[in-house]
């Protein structure tokens, strides 16, 4: 195989030795006569292959060498995350059996992890599979491997931020004027959460009207229940919400996100000074 844009004549020693081993790299062979069209060509080539073949051997020895110490790095963390796995584990869990390609996936996604902190999240995916195999989906697993440790911090930040609609199990926050300026002050910005929509875990920009909600429904922050109920003064605007998308549901209970009991104070305010709905305790 020839390259028409290279002049065999022009080549210099190490272009040629370049050419030589990339080609027997690719199975792909330049014949000396190709390389250069005099005598003394085929004498360089011989001396070129001799050394090719012996670099080829030093190359194959580190090749083979950078697969191996990969691959024990990869059972220490698949092992570092079975290890951590256990104890999460309560003392009894399903006794139905974990899909095996899940977990085959779930390792492929996690064998090349070494920050402890995200670590710590596949240990906890792995942990509730065996709980409650079915918990978690193959997407989940997807968007977990994509996301760096600053924006899984950032996830479990805001997830401190978030309701939950439990009978849809579906967790959102409500995004008006008053409750982004607090959130802003608890060092979550738009671009943050911009950066977790394109990793899959939430949507912005996301408005309800409120004509289309349920005359009433039951939200839950952290262990409390509200009723939140439309009245004959409630506004039609439509209500700016961010929602967590099933994978950032299903991260959403393994975070280690915590509750901000003032956070309560300015959502009640905003819901019903804003929009003239009524929010109680229940």
């Amino acid at each position: 195989m020839t390259n028409p844009l290279i002049d065999p004549e022009a080549l210099s020693k190490p272009a040629v030795k370049l050419i030589g081993e990339v080609s027997n790299a690719i199975s792909a062979v330049y014949e000396p006569t190709r390389i250069r069209r005099k005598a003394k060509a085929d004498a360089d080539a011989l001396a070129i292959k001799a050394e090719g073949e012996e670099e080829l051997k030093d190359i194959a020895w580190r090749a083979s060498e950078r697969v191996r110490q990969r691959e024990i790095q990869r059972q220490i963390n698949i092992e570092s995350i079975i290890t951590s796995a256990i104890s999460f584990l309560p003392p009894s869990v399903s006794k139905d059996k974990v899909d095996p390609y899940l977990l085959l996936r779930l390792f492929d996604n996690c064998q090349d992890i070494e920050d402890e902190g995200m670590r710590s999240i596949w240990a906890k995916l792995l942990a509730g599979e065996f709980v409650n195999p079915g918990t978690y989906s193959i997407r989940t697993l997807e968007n977990v491997k994509s996301i760096s440790h600053h924006e899984a911090i950032s996830f479990t930040k805001f997830c401190g931020y978030a309701w939950k609609i439990d009978h849809l199990n579906m967790h959102l926050c409500l995004y008006s004027d008053e409750v982004r300026e607090y959130i802003n002050g608890k060092d979550i910005y738009m671009a943050a959460l911009v950066k977790l929509e394109s990793a899959g875990l939430l949507r912005l920009n996301y408005g309800v009207q409120l004509k289309t909600l349920l005359p009433e429904t039951v939200v839950s922050y952290f262990g409390k229940q509200f009723k939140i109920k439309q009245t004959v003064e409630s506004r039609n605007d439509a209500v700016p919400l961010v929602v967590l998308t099933t994978a950032g549901n299903e991260l959403a209970a393994i975070c280690g996100a915590k509750d901000d009991q003032e956070y309560i104070q300015i959502v009640l305010k905003s819901v019903t000074e804003r929009y003239k709905i009524q929010m109680e305790e229940i």
